[in-house]
């Protein structure tokens, strides 16, 4: 008997653990990925950059080396200005803001 009790409260956790990691909100039958949707890219965002023998970068808040590959961005070349990526099989640089704070001070100031 006390085997019997073990054995229903494995298949209960078994079946309720499933359970819970299924999207609560997706009609039951329906697969996680539907054919005709369309998967939205995140836009790069250049948040940083460093040259030199060790040159690395931060994209969409990732530190990644050049050659490395992080969550599908491969950067492939750091220049000073820009920065070349294969993202989505697709490749498209990035270009570094850089602001001129001196200026920027000077304009405001004379205003």
């Amino acid at each position: 008997m006390n085997s019997l009790k073990i054995l229903s409260l494995i298949i209960m956790a078994l079946s309720v653990s499933g359970y819970a990691k299924r999207d609560p909100t997706r009609p039951p039958g329906m697969s996680s990925f539907q054919s005709g949707e369309v998967i939205a890219e995140r836009k790069l965002k250049l948040q940083g950059l460093v040259t030199g023998v060790s040159p690395w970068v931060v994209i969409n808040d990732m530190v990644i080396k050049q050659g490395e590959n992080k969550k599908g961005i491969k950067v492939i070349t750091i220049k000073p200005e820009k920065v070349l990526v294969l993202y989505h099989q697709k490749k498209q640089w990035l270009k570094w803001q850089s602001i001129d704070i001196k200026n920027s001070a000077k304009k405001s100031f004379n205003k």
